[in-house]
C-alpha cells in the first residue's frame, strides 16, 4: 500500500514539472517552534509574496484564491502566514476563510467565526460587520460564518461578486482560503471570484493523477493559476535548494519586532 501511495503522489521534481506550473515558493519542514525553526518558514513566505506581486503586475489590489487538490496539503497555514506576510509589507490586508464548510482559520487567529462570510452573503449583516481586526495588523480577516448547505450557490453569487468589489476598494492585498478542489465546486467558484488561484501541493501526500484531473477543470474557468507552493518540504528534497533560506542569515532583530508566524494547522488542512 505504501509503495503505491508513494507511485501516486507527488513525490519528486519530475511529478512537479510534469504539471507544468511554476513554483511560487517552497516551504521548508519545521521542526520546532523557535524563532530560529520559523525563520526559514518566514522566509519562504516571504519569497512567495514577492513572486505572487510579480506574477499578478502593478494593476488592483494582489487578490488570490489558495486551495490545495485534496485535504491534509497544508493550504490554511500557507494562506495565513501568506496573508500575514503581505502584511508584514505595509500591504492593507484581508484574509477570508472561504471553507464554509469546515473553516477554522479563526482559532489560529483568535478571531470569530460568525458572523462571516455566509451571514454577508445572506445579507442577514454588512461587510463592516463581518471584517474583524487581527492581533497582526495591518491584517484583517472574514470568518466563514454560519454553517449552511448552500455554500457554493452563495459563493458563485451575485453577491459574493459585490462582496468582493467592495472590499477590493479598501485593501491592496485579498487572500481567500478555499476548500480542497476535491470537496466539492466550492473552490472552482471562489477561484473565478478572484481571477487567481495558488495551488498548495504537498511532497508525498498529495495525489498526481487527482491533481491532473483538478487542473484540468481548472484550464475550463476564467481563471489563471499563478504557480505551486510546495509544502512541508524535507531538509534533503531536491527542492530543498529553491527556498530562499540560508542557515545562518537569519535576520537578528536590533529593533522593532520579529518576523511573526502563524502556527496552527502547519500541514494538516
Amino acid at each position: 500500500f505504501l509503495a503505491d501511495h508513494l507511485n501516486r503522489s507527488v513525490h519528486r521534481r519530475e511529478d512537479v514539472a510534469h504539471l507544468g506550473l511554476p513554483v511560487l515558493g517552497v516551504v521548508p519542514h519545521a521542526k520546532g517552534g523557535s524563532n530560529e525553526d520559523a525563520a526559514p518558514i518566514v522566509e519562504a513566505m516571504r519569497g512567495i509574496r514577492f513572486n505572487v506581486l510579480h506574477a499578478y503586475g502593478a494593476a488592483g489590489p494582489a487578490m488570490f484564491t489558495i486551495t490545495s487538490p485534496g485535504s491534509r496539503e497544508g493550504k490554511s497555514f500557507v494562506a495565513s502566514n501568506v496573508a500575514l506576510a503581505f502584511a508584514d509589507a505595509g500591504h492593507r490586508t484581508l484574509l477570508i476563510d472561504g471553507d464554509m464548510r469546515r473553516g477554522s482559520l479563526y482559532r489560529i487567529l483568535n478571531t470569530r467565526r460568525k458572523p462571516g462570510l455566509t451571514d454577508v452573503l445572506h445579507d442577514e449583516v454588512s461587510a463592516e460587520d463581518v471584517i474583524q481586526p487581527t492581533r497582526y495588523p495591518p491584517l484583517f480577516f472574514v470568518g466563514c460564518g454560519t454553517r449552511t448547505p448552500d455554500a457554493p450557490e452563495l459563493l458563485g453569487s451575485e453577491a459574493m461578486s459585490r462582496f468582493i468589489a467592495g472590499v477590493r476598494e479598501s485593501f491592496s492585498a485579498i487572500v481567500i482560503d478555499s476548500p480542497p478542489l476535491g470537496a466539492g465546486v466550492d473552490a472552482y467558484a471562489l477561484g473565478a471570484v478572484t481571477g487567481n488561484v495558488v495551488l498548495v501541493l504537498r511532497l508525498g501526500t498529495t495525489d498526481r493523477e487527482t491533481t491532473e484531473a483538478k487542473l484540468d477543470l481548472l484550464d475550463r474557468l476564467p481563471v489563471r493559476l499563478l504557480g505551486t507552493v510546495l509544502n512541508d518540504v524535507p531538509e534533503h528534497s531536491a527542492y530543498a535548494p529553491y527556498s530562499y533560506y540560508m542557515e545562518g542569515y537569519a535576520y537578528e532583530a536590533e529593533r522593532g519586532r520579529e518576523p511573526r508566524t502563524l502556527t496552527g494547522g502547519r500541514s494538516r488542512s
